[in-house]
């Protein structure tokens, strides 16, 4: 099966993009200090996929709406808010008793 066939089933320009940034992923894994160029070349390569499934995406409309701005300015406020006022994974919360 060549590439051209691979592209020519519906699902995907929607896996396809997905894919590449799951599979850049993992290899970032692997490549010791791949963590600052990684990510930039994965993002950027899912975009380009992105763009070049553009036509594919036909139930995106590029239409202006307030309840769209509205939402991504409480989901902002409630991520960039409650910054520091959970614990994080690496902070232990436990008690430690040192005598009984």
């Amino acid at each position: 099966m060549n590439l051209a066939n691979i592209f020519r089933y519906p699902a995907s320009p929607y896996v396809a993009p997905f894919a590449l940034f799951l599979l850049l992923t993992e290899i970032g894994r692997w490549i010791p200090g791949s963590l600052l160029w990684i990510y930039p070349a994965k993002t950027a390569l899912a975009g380009v996929l992105l763009v070049w499934f553009r036509r594919a995406y036909s139930e995106v409309k590029l239409e202006f709406s307030w309840l769209a701005i509205a939402v991504g300015l409480v989901v902002f406020m409630l991520w960039i808010g409650t910054e520091g006022t959970y614990p994080l994974l690496s902070e232990s919360q436990a008690i430690v008793r040192t005598s009984w």
